[in-house]
């Protein structure tokens, strides 16, 4: 029975790797635990500033701020809605709404008529320095102490972490388009 790594911050109960439904069960519970606690964390610090923004408000803004401020270029309305992996109509929407709530403002390209280029109030500007800090923070405290090869490891199991749940996620949206809706003749 292999014994988790030491760490002084938390008390991890002995789980036995070999045993499917013990690791299983293990990895269930800590996930679960670790989206609600990064929930109620992030609703938390966000309500302190009072910013009064869904998950997907803050998605978008986050998405403004990285191509604004990072890659120094306004994203269109179709860049946000790629890059968010949604329908542009839905783009459209959460964009109202953080117009409406002074995050972001909406121009038409000085480069193209037809483009409507998305950018950050500084309100919204606010908000993003905030996000990045936090999740900056969050990402130091998680890999502090941590050998180089520890750290590789720790990317490994999250990338295979994001990869199943997008994988879960894309094929249970096929499902539903492909699913006939209930009461439907």
């Amino acid at each position: 029975m292999e014994q988790p790594a030491e760490h002084p911050e938390t008390e991890a109960p002995i789980i036995d790797v070999d045993d499917d439904s013990a690791f299983i069960g293990e990895i269930s519970r800590l996930l679960s635990n670790t989206f609600e606690a990064i929930i109620r964390l992030e609703d938390c610090v966000y309500r302190s500033h009072g910013m009064d923004l869904t998950n997907s408000e803050l998605n978008l803004l986050s998405t403004v701020g990285r191509a604004e401020l990072a890659e120094h270029r306004a994203p269109s309305m179709s860049d946000v809605a790629d890059a968010l992996g949604i329908k542009r109509p839905s783009a459209t929407a959460i964009v109202k709404r953080l117009e409406a709530k002074g995050y972001i403002e909406r121009k038409r390209s000085a480069d193209d008529a037809r483009r409507i280029d998305v950018t950050l109030t500084r309100k919204g500007e606010c908000v993003y320095r905030i996000h990045a800090i936090f999740n900056r923070k969050m990402a130091a405290e998680i890999s502090r102490g941590q050998s180089t090869e520890e750290r590789r490891v720790l990317l490994q199991g999250i990338r295979r972490l994001e990869h199943a749940y997008t994988e879960a996620e894309r094929a249970a949206v096929q499902a539903v388009a492909r699913a006939p809706f209930a009461g439907r003749s």
